[in-house]
């Protein structure tokens, strides 16, 4: 075997080495926070309740489905979603919250971080998120061709888009430029607003009993 053969080779392995360690690093680095934060009902309840308590003036409705892909759209299946996954994932699970797929795509020179999130193996929610240096008016712009034709009247930017199917779309652009999608279906609001309420009862419960034991050492 040619020294430049062997010398080829040895630049491949190093690029998958690095591949391997710039990935594990991302995902710790991005992964980490977001695990952590997930694991929390009011995490989500925080989410659904500033997507529904919208008005009237902040909500734009379209005639047109939203969805992730045109096939993995609200309510597909945990297993399907991940063979359609053409991309490196990880899922992390949560019996009693949701199991979430993280995976992230090239966009030109920039990566974009996703979060696909199943209540029950069924999507509920998903999350883009793009890097600081990524053309956002771009990225609007897309959003208005598809959801509204072009029409430039529209204001999607820190709007609420509303489907006939009750599913949401929302760009933020306050502490990173993303886009949130989320659904009231398959009963996962319901759910974290009881667990919401629970949470509210066991400290109040707390809170008496620790009052009550203070009282009585006086």
């Amino acid at each position: 075997m040619s020294g430049d053969i062997i010398y080829h080779k040895m630049l491949r392995i190093k690029r998958i080495l690095r591949n391997l360690i710039n990935s594990k690093q991302y995902y710790n680095n991005y992964y980490e926070k977001a695990i952590v934060d997930y694991k929390e009902p009011a995490t989500y309840s925080v989410i659904y309740d500033n997507f529904l308590s919208a008005n009237k003036n902040t909500t734009v409705k379209t005639t047109e489905t939203i969805n992730h892909f045109s096939n993995i759209e609200f309510g597909s299946n945990i297993k399907t979603s991940k063979r359609l996954i053409n991309c490196p994932y990880r899922v992390v699970k949560n019996k009693h919250l949701c199991d979430i797929i993280f995976y992230k795509t090239k966009i030109g020179n920039h990566q974009i971080s996703i979060e696909l999130h199943f209540f029950k193996k069924k999507l509920i929610f998903f999350k883009y998120t793009f890097p600081t240096t990524f053309y956002k008016d771009e990225i609007i712009n897309k959003i208005k061709n598809k959801y509204f034709n072009k029409d430039d009247t529209i204001n999607v930017n820190n709007h609420l888009i509303v489907d006939p199917n009750n599913n949401y779309l929302k760009i933020t652009n306050e502490v990173t430029f993303s886009i949130y999608y989320m659904s009231t279906k398959f009963n996962f609001y319901n759910y974290i607003k009881d667990k919401k309420e629970e949470l509210r009862f066991k400290t109040s419960i707390q809170k008496e009993f620790a009052l009550n034991q203070l009282i009585d050492r006086i």
